[in-house]
């Protein structure tokens, strides 16, 4: 597997999380897309089938907290403009959650790992 192909814009293990605080040194996860594990097998064209990205995904990823399957919904590999392979276009990759009610008091907090990124174009 050729790194340089791997590397344009790849996101192997896509950590989303969104956590809030509602006590000192306490935190609930909300929700999360793969873990921090460096496998790509969990993801989307993982690992190694990303010449299948437009393909599998013509319109871009869309992922549903609660309801989407990261093994079918999310690529482990997200692309730029400059990756030919790709369309040498912009991509959108959409992530829709809901809460029932708002915390009141804590702070909420995103988390994306990036493990690897665009060898020359990183984000």
């Amino acid at each position: 597997m050729k790194r340089t192909k791997l590397t344009k814009y790849i996101v192997l293990s896509l950590l989303c999380m969104c956590l809030t605080a509602p006590a000192a040194g306490q935190t609930k996860l909300f929700w999360q897309i793969g873990k921090a594990d460096n496998n790509t097998a969990e993801f989307a064209l993982g690992p190694n089938n990303s010449n299948q990205y437009s393909v599998t995904f013509p319109r871009d990823a869309l992922f549903v907290a609660g309801q989407s399957d990261p093994k079918k919904d999310w690529p482990y590999i997200q692309p730029g403009p400059a990756d030919t392979w790709a369309g040498s276009r912009s991509h959108t990759f959409t992530i829709l959650f809901g809460v029932k009610t708002a915390p009141t008091t804590g702070k909420c907090e995103l988390i994306i790992d990036f493990v690897d990124t665009h060898s020359f174009k990183p984000p």
